[in-house]
């Protein structure tokens, strides 16, 4: 039994790195670290851009209809250069819960 990526998530994976090491370098997370909102606009842009945000959310609501394994990939990057912001919260804490527990107007 394999329990490998699969090769799409190989290359998200690849992506993933590519990304935070162009636009989230050690200089940007501690000047973020220093920020009381730890919170920077044009990096968040970016990330909804590459649709980070929305990988767990149903492709009817909007998301990318990613899987909690696809979200894996890039938490564990994200992990790596310590992404500032509030991903983790929005992106694979609420937005589960809402899928799971909100209504469609929600």
């Amino acid at each position: 039994m394999d329990f490998g990526f699969s090769e799409e998530q190989e290359m998200l994976r690849d992506a993933a790195k590519r990304f935070l090491a162009d636009n989230c370098p050690s200089k940007f997370v501690r000047q973020m670290m220093a920020d009381p909102t730890a919170h920077d606009a044009a990096f968040w842009k970016k990330l909804v851009e590459l649709g980070w945000p929305g990988l767990l959310i149903p492709e009817s609501y909007g998301g990318q209809g990613g899987s909690f394994l696809d979200m894996t990939v890039i938490v564990e990057e994200a992990g790596k250069v310590l992404v500032p912001g509030p991903f983790f919260t929005s992106a694979l804490l609420a937005a589960p819960l809402l899928i799971e527990g909100g209504s469609d107007e929600q």
